[in-house]
């Protein structure tokens, strides 16, 4: 996997334009050609993950869109703007943005809102910016029949929505904001419990940095966000509109394996953020079942009186995707996360007779492998997980019963 520091044409039907704001910042954003802003009603902002490809991105949801609309799905406007940031490095970028452009030092601390480093004058986190950007749709002046912005981020976009939708305090008032979080390899835990409590595969003693921020709210620095405690950050997550957006088949070893990513739910994708969901609404105190989902939480607290029970995250599960964001997003779940307002199709759920194995029953020992940004692989000669395992016979199962029909 590689990151992208080369020029790139425009995907047809786009432009890449410089969003400016505050003291004349400047994101470059591939932005919808002759965009109809007096009859839209819909924004769509599209964070790339750490490959930094926007352009794919805006070209996958913009096909999407067309094909939804040739088919004649109603929820989708016409007239949708799709738009997505590019947050180049500083280092590794040149030759690409402009002396007003903000760019990055790091090359993938921007997911959790890290501030740019150019132009020298100017440090603006990345959060600051997308900020600035829905604000900016949001503008009756501008946009008089907006009506929805959805923010969405795959893989390492989908780290920077978590963090986001957690962190930001506020919304636009006059427009609905939903955040569609797909295959993140981590997120940002609100108390120090963890899904996995076997030392022998991740020690939690040992990996002193497990709940710090990216992962946690430990020493989580970040002006103007921080300073507030995980229930304010709980609160702020729980009550907004939240959809979790996970393939089934997202078990590839080529997230972070860190032992900090490694104690939310294992090796996988799929099996951490399978994990979170049975995290966020056993916190939440909800009355979802979520038994049969991954994770050892026997004393979590329950916060259901911190968010007054007001518990609006939703999970859904393409069970036939991997980690691809058009087997994600072309699915009847990911075009239901992003059209519909109601009566969303969430997917797959675990069942007795395909009940998720333990998380850490044959995986390697933490720590082996150094990559928080999902830029690098493991070995393929490692052991699969059991949810692998799992996962294919639950597949080849299905097909066979469809063979059957």
């Amino acid at each position: 996997m590689f990151q992208r520091h080369t020029p790139t044409a425009p995907p047809t039907g786009s432009v890449l334009a410089s969003f400016t704001f505050d003291k004349n910042a400047q994101l470059p954003v591939y932005w919808t050609e002759n965009a109809d802003n007096q009859s839209s009603t819909h924004a769509l902002i599209v964070i790339h993950g750490s490959l930094r490809d926007g352009d794919s991105y805006w070209t996958a949801l913009n096909g999407i869109k067309e094909e939804q609309l040739a088919w004649g799905n109603k929820n989708v406007d016409p007239n949708l703007i799709i738009t997505a940031p590019m947050f180049y490095s500083t280092r590794f970028n040149k030759g690409l943005y402009t002396a007003q452009q903000l760019t990055w030092g790091d090359l993938n601390l921007w997911q959790i809102g890290t501030p740019s480093n150019h132009p020298a004058n100017m440090s603006i986190s990345s959060f600051t910016a997308v900020s600035e950007l829905i604000e900016h749709f949001s503008e009756r002046k501008l946009y008089p029949n907006m009506k929805n912005i959805t923010l969405i981020g795959h893989s390492g976009g989908a780290q920077f929505v978590n963090r986001y939708a957690s962190v930001v305090p506020t919304e636009p008032k006059h427009v609905h904001v939903r955040y569609v979080i797909a295959d993140p390899s981590s997120s940002m835990y609100f108390t120090p419990d963890r899904p996995i409590t076997d030392p022998s595969y991740v020690n939690i003693t040992n990996c002193t940095t497990y709940n710090d921020w990216r992962y946690g709210v430990n020493k989580f620095d970040l002006t103007p966000y921080s300073g507030k405690s995980g229930k304010h950050y709980f609160r702020t997550y729980a009550t907004r509109d939240v959809i979790n957006l996970n393939g089934l088949l997202d078990v590839e070893l080529n997230g972070d394996q860190q032992c900090m990513a490694l104690a939310q739910g294992g090796s996988q994708r799929i099996g951490r953020n399978l994990a979170w969901w049975k995290y966020i609404n056993l916190l939440g105190g909800t009355e979802e079942d979520v038994s049969l989902f991954p994770g050892n939480f026997s004393n979590i607290p329950n916060w259901g009186d911190v968010i007054n029970h007001q518990f609006n995250v939703k999970l859904s599960v393409v069970a036939n995707a991997t980690h691809d964001v058009t087997e994600v997003f072309g699915s009847p779940q990911g075009v239901s996360a992003m059209f519909d307002s109601s009566d969303l199709n969430l997917g797959w759920r675990p069942t007795e007779a395909f009940p998720i194995p333990p998380m850490n029953s044959t995986e390697p020992q933490a720590g082996s492998v150094s990559d928080p940004n999902g830029s690098l692989a493991n070995s393929s000669s490692e052991k699969l997980h059991p949810m692998a395992s799992f996962l294919v016979a639950a597949l080849s199962t299905a097909t066979l019963l469809l063979l059957a029909l």
